[in-house]
């Protein structure tokens, strides 16, 4: 190892230590390596009269003639040791001192050494005017050795202070290794569990054979096969806006009729009665349900207005129209391609709640980014407002890399940034991408320090916090503009896209290899935007497509069953479920959003007993 990375090692041990309150052991390696003197540690040694304790310590960074500064310290120290014994009456211990150990310093000042001599021959030391109280007597030479520490060339400032460092850095370090080497077995387990770091990680099933993983080119399936869904009669239907509680059955398909049991057990886990309609005075462009509060509704308009709405009651608790505190044209000056900004008006791009529920995120097609605080019951009071990006901040995300809230941010100027959610402030930049970011995708799991970044022309790349470049990239299928998202138990890794030329493509990613694990079928051929799809209960996935909403088993590749919502839906409806999967948002037609839900879900909506008597 280096001579510099051994040094930043020892650091990073020393943080560790530090942190995990083993602080003996952490002096111990400061004296021992020399790489950083803890001041404040000297100082409670000097102050507490732990001289011998003192001298031990330092002696791991210079030694008494080194220098003239090195010098004057151990004569300082060595001064308040005999001055201490003859406080206390031992004038064998400080003859001693005086006869070895300061007469070594006799010849750079004789007449002082004679004044100390003298001293022992006083019957009363501790009552002689020389002598004044301890404590103070400690302090006025722990000033003057803090100088000439500061003086001396041998404590340089990288040993004075320790270098600017995450929090729980080694452990961090640990896990890039352990993901590393799990990339590197020749059949990873998808969710290995390490037991050791004394040997390198190595995947074993339970039995102790090494894991067979299929080969994932054998797993990915045809993605077209258009008789795998089939519509009701009534698909063009369309319904009457309402914000009653009634509660209707839409048209349902299943997977294989001949496994009706089967099929039926499954569908009753789909939201699949629309129960209610909210209608909204401008296009809802993209929704969030509280992380928490599982029937409270964030959603964010093409005028840039969000609103947020109770769909238990349809009640809007809080509604806010965009303003900005200030706007610095200037970052728009050097844009020469009237392109480059591709929105004409301020929309919404993204909202999203933090998953701590502390505040949620707005992602603006014009450079901006807001950060708003919820108090509850429609209480809501700006944060932050961030000049994110140059042109549209396409995409947001939240991430607790080091235990602290961090919100991602990308762009049309091909970059991805990380902000400080308390103060504002840009942590990271990363640049790499040849084309305008759509989305970030982040894990939410503590000491997770990764997240994924896509651009519009389907380039996938895995970034670390602290690098400065991306780590590992590759293609979503057919180069697909897509959104990535975990499961909500953040094991299983998902995308979305849709082509230039129309084509949607979602699959399944093995995240240790890049590769996809399997690919969905059901997608129509051509679509105009871009197709929007979600995760619920960690076992289904849905999308937005063709005036429908399909659901997909995440096990199996073909359609599960398809829901038309009594009609209305937008050719690629914008869908969101609620955390507990209960409740699903679907965007429709003339500014409406339908919520659809599951049993559990019209227990949340307080329905259930209406619709068993509609039932009966």
């Amino acid at each position: 190892m280096a001579s510099g990375l051994h040094k930043d090692l020892i650091l990073v041990i020393l943080q560790f230590l530090n942190e995990k309150g083993f602080k003996e052991t952490a002096h111990m390696l400061e004296q021992e390596s020399g790489f950083f003197f803890n001041m404040e540690h000297f100082e409670e040694l000097v102050l507490n009269g732990d001289l011998d304790e003192v001298e031990k310590y330092l002696f791991g960074f210079t030694t008494w003639d080194h220098n003239s500064s090195s010098k004057k310290i151990f004569f300082e120290i060595q001064k308040l040791k005999y001055l201490e014994a003859l406080n206390r009456d031992d004038k064998v211990t400080a003859i001693d001192i005086l006869q070895n150990d300061l007469k070594v310093f006799a010849s750079s000042n004789e007449d002082l050494y004679k004044e100390l001599t003298q001293l022992v021959t006083l019957d009363n030391f501790s009552e002689d005017a020389h002598c004044g109280d301890l404590s103070a007597a400690r302090e006025v030479m722990l000033v003057e050795i803090k100088k000439l520490i500061e003086a001396n060339s041998l404590f340089s400032l990288d040993k004075l202070v320790l270098p600017d460092m995450e929090s729980n850095r080694l452990q961090m370090l640990i896990n890039q290794s352990l993901n590393w080497q799990h990339s590197l077995c020749s059949n990873p387990l998808p969710n290995p569990e390490p037991r050791t770091i004394f040997v390198d990680l190595e995947c074993t099933s339970s039995t102790g054979q090494s894991s067979t993983n299929p080969n994932p080119a054998d797993m990915l399936e045809d993605h077209e096969d258009p008789n795998s869904i089939s519509t009701s009669s009534d698909s063009d239907s369309m319904s009457t806006a309402t914000t009653s509680t009634s509660v209707d059955e839409p048209t349902f398909t299943g997977e294989n009729q001949s496994q009706n049991s089967l099929a039926l057990n499954t569908i009753d886990d789909l939201p699949k009665f629309v129960v209610r309609t909210m209608n909204f005075r401008s296009l809802p462009t993209s929704m969030d349900f509280h992380p928490i509060q599982h029937s409270l509704l964030l959603v964010g308009t093409d005028i840039g207005d969000i609103r947020l709405r109770e769909v238990r009651t349809n009640e809007t608790l809080a509604s806010v129209n965009f303003q900005v505190r200030e706007i610095h044209r200037s970052k728009f000056n050097d844009i020469k391609d009237p392109d480059f900004i591709r929105v004409s008006r301020l929309s919404v791009r993204r909202v999203l709640w933090s998953p701590d529920d502390s505040l949620f995120g707005v992602a603006y097609s014009m450079h901006m980014v807001q950060l708003f605080r919820y108090f509850g019951r429609g209480d809501i009071r700006l944060h932050l407002q961030i000049e994110a990006h140059i042109g549209s901040v396409n995409d947001i995300a939240f991430c607790i890399p080091a235990r602290q809230l961090y919100a991602i941010t990308c762009g049309d100027d091909k970059t991805i940034k990380v902000w400080d959610t308390a103060t504002g402030a840009q942590l990271h930049i990363f640049e790499g991408h040849e084309a305008p970011v759509y989305s970030v995708c982040a894990p939410n799991k503590e000491n997770f320090h990764f997240f994924f970044s896509t651009s519009i022309e389907g380039k996938i790349n895995t970034w670390l916090y602290d690098h400065a470049r991306s780590i590992d990239d590759c293609y979503a299928p057919g180069r697909s503009c897509s959104r990535m998202s975990y499961s909500s138990d953040e094991k299983r890794l998902f995308s979305c896209g849709t082509t230039r030329e129309g084509e949607s493509y979602m699959v399944e990613w093995n995240e240790n290899e890049g590769t996809v694990k399997r690919a969905y079928q059901g997608f129509n051929k051509r679509s105009l935007e871009v197709v929007q799809f979600d995760t619920s209960r960690d076992r289904y996935l849905a999308a937005g497509d063709d005036y429908l909403v399909k659901f997909w088993d995440m096990d199996k590749s073909t359609v599960l069953a398809t829901t038309n919502t009594e009609g209305g839906l937008m050719a690629t409806p914008r869908i969101r479920f609620n955390k507990e999967g209960s409740l699903l948002a679907v965007s429709a037609s003339g500014n409406r959003i339908k919520i659809l839900a599951t049993m559990d879900g019209l227990s949340l909506m307080s329905i259930r007993e209406s619709h068993a008597r509609a039932a009966s």
